[in-house]
């Protein structure tokens, strides 16, 4: 959510979504000496994170229980699961949900939150508010690149707040029509009311 870890005695400032930050001693919740040196800190502001220590075993077992990767990495946990395509996507969303409450859900997609979603959805314009089960398959197809494309961007580290096309903005980038917010299971969604059908 809004946490983060960093090395002891390193300063840095990070773009995050609100703004840029600068890390800081505040609201350390955690703490590593590593052996080879250096302490790793958890830092957690609003106290949305959790640590818990567990076996390989019990890993793994809980990891089995998310949904496919969008992407893999080299930083892909082992057991993961991947989306092979807009076929498998097709079978996830055919649900009589609303869309962006499918991505967001950890147990369908792993490793989607509420802005990816908002970002995913904006560029291959369907609303949020729309039933899994109703779109097209042209429509997943192009919502699965989209989905993609988000996830790759973060994990090359190229979307920060600035990047961010729909998430937080008054006016499309497209059409420049108004963007709206709505809460869509307690996470406040964007889209644009004329682009996103």
């Amino acid at each position: 959510m809004s946490g983060y870890w960093d090395w002891s005695g390193e300063d840095w400032v990070f773009d995050y979504v609100e703004g840029r930050r600068k890390n800081s001693d505040k609201n350390i919740r955690v703490e590593f000496n590593i052996a080879e040196g250096g302490t790793v800190r958890f830092h957690d502001d609003r106290k949305f994170g959790f640590l818990h220590y567990v076996s390989p075993e019990i890993l793994a077992e809980k990891l089995s229980k998310l949904g496919p990767e969008v992407l893999l990495s080299e930083n892909t946990y082992e057991p993961a699961k991947y989306l092979l395509g807009a076929g498998e996507l097709g079978q996830i969303v055919d649900r009589k949900k609303p869309i962006k409450e499918i991505l967001m859900n950890q147990d369908y997609i792993a490793g989607i939150g509420n802005i990816y979603a908002a970002e995913a959805l904006w560029m291959a314009k369907i609303n949020p508010n729309r039933m899994g089960s109703d779109l097209s398959s042209k429509e997943v197809s192009s919502l699965f690149k989209a989905c993609r494309d988000v996830v790759r961007r973060a994990v090359d580290r190229n979307l920060d707040y600035a990047s961010l096309k729909i998430y937080r903005r008054k006016t499309c980038p497209t059409c420049e029509g108004i963007v709206s917010a709505e809460k869509i299971k307690a996470r406040t969604t964007y889209w644009c009311t004329v682009c996103q059908h």
